[in-house]
């Protein structure tokens, strides 16, 4: 986007409210945000008793019937992890042009790939008693903020559901639920660059709402989230360069592999506090060298790797001579072995001393 269209959606956004034709759709309060959630327990709650079937329940049924397969479902999750995997790796193709784009061109099939299984999902999906709760509550939200000439347009909510202009109600829930909703993609663009990138570092300064409206429109929320994870991205301390926070696809990889790589960190000094914590609680009394952690299949070789390399070696042995001796004593293990004689020669030191 050019500066007089990014200035044009921002000011969009900063308005808070939303026009259609000579409709204004105000910001949801908390109350009504509260309220429509209580109307989808409420309708999902009758539709059950009424015996409609719920979406689960439609799954299994289209199962059944051939319309829809379990394989399906496995595909949409490993299509998920295929595209989280496939971001991670992008931003190893860095230094290599046409590897990254190559990469990028998969990542944009798979994404073409997951939106086609879950559409076809959602088609099946539409007579279900979900569905008919998820209309009721957006029927609620819609009489709750549709304005017209500074007054509801629909009194109560029977009014709508009365309405006997199908198409009207119709173009209003398609126009407030999708096409007011402004892309991530084009979010992201005005919250790294000017003019909104300098009014909102002036707002933080101040401890000021950029905002007039008293509550958050979507688009206000989405902007405020992303313009903090930009405001992290330039400080962070291994602050990447400028075509990687240009690049959509290539930051979305350096926040999944800096998330890894906090989180591993997390993890070990976590391992490593419950390690000291063990150690002075109990192996200084036993005089034992070993510490004992639980662990599930998953981080094995995790825990493993914080072993120190001799460490590494001693398991290794000790591994070779119960695959040899199932029966082997604890004692004639290489790591015991190796601490009994530690003992030994701490006695003679001793001794000598």
């Amino acid at each position: 986007m050019e500066y007089k269209e990014r200035k044009a959606l921002m000011d969009k956004i900063i308005c808070g409210s939303i026009f259609f034709k000579d409709l204004t759709f105000v910001p949801i309060s908390p109350e009504q945000e509260a309220r429509s959630i209580l109307v989808y327990e409420n309708e999902l709650s009758k539709c059950k008793h009424d015996g409609m079937l719920t979406d689960e329940q439609c799954l299994q049924i289209c199962i059944l019937n051939g319309s829809w397969s379990v394989a399906n479902e496995k595909i949409i999750k490993q299509t998920q992890k295929e595209i989280h995997d496939v971001i991670r790796s992008l931003i190893w193709c860095l230094s290599n042009f046409r590897r990254l784009e190559s990469t990028r061109k998969v990542l944009r099939k798979l994404e073409k790939k997951i939106i086609d299984y879950m559409s076809k999902r959602q088609m099946l999906l539409l007579n279900t008693a979900n569905s008919h709760a998820t209309k009721c509550k957006n029927n609620y939200i819609i009489a709750s903020i549709t304005y017209k000439d500074n007054k509801l347009l629909w009194k109560i909510l029977d009014d709508l559901d009365n309405c006997q202009n199908i198409n009207l109600t119709k173009s209003i829930m398609d126009f407030y639920f999708y096409s007011s909703i402004i892309p991530i993609k084009d979010i992201r663009e005005l919250a790294r660059n000017d003019p909104w990138r300098s009014r909102w570092t002036c707002y933080k300064k101040m401890s000021k709402s950029p905002f007039a409206n008293k509550y958050l429109s979507t688009n206000q929320e989405n902007l405020i989230y992303w313009s903090t994870v930009y405001d992290n991205v330039y400080e962070s301390y291994e602050r990447p360069p400028k075509k990687v926070i240009f690049d959509d696809d290539l930051l979305d990889s350096w926040l999944i592999n800096e998330n890894e790589k906090y989180e591993k960190e997390t993890n070990k000094l976590f391992m490593n506090k419950n390690i000291d914590k063990t150690n002075t609680n109990n192996h200084q009394k036993s005089g034992k060298t070993e510490v004992f952690i639980m662990a599930d299949p998953d981080n094995v070789k995790e825990i493993y790797d914080m072993n120190h390399i001799e460490s590494r070696v001693n398991i290794k042995k000790q591994q070779a001579m119960l695959e040899k001796n199932k029966n082997i004593l604890e004692a004639d293990t290489p790591s015991s072995r190796m601490h009994i004689l530690q003992q030994i020669q701490e006695k003679r030191k001793n001794k000598n001393g």
